[in-house]
């Protein structure tokens, strides 16, 4: 290992023990919610009709008609 590569790994975890997992899960659940501003910008964006979903069907659907913009 060169002393790039020592300086570069300083600080890194080691993920593979036990703690390591339990933080690494903890932070995995984390950022599977979305946060209360994500909240908010999605709320607004939806309140101006912008933006695309997928249908029950996997069909891309718009919250307005493209033409009406």
């Amino acid at each position: 290992m060169t002393k790039k590569d020592k300086e570069y790994n300083v600080g890194s975890e080691d993920t593979s023990s036990k703690e390591g997992r339990f933080a690494l899960d903890q932070f995995a659940e984390a950022m599977s919610k979305p946060g209360p501003e994500e909240e908010a910008f999605f709320a607004r964006r939806r309140e101006r009709g912008l933006g695309v979903g997928l249908s029950e069907d996997g069909e891309i659907i718009y919250a307005r008609s493209p033409r009406e913009k």
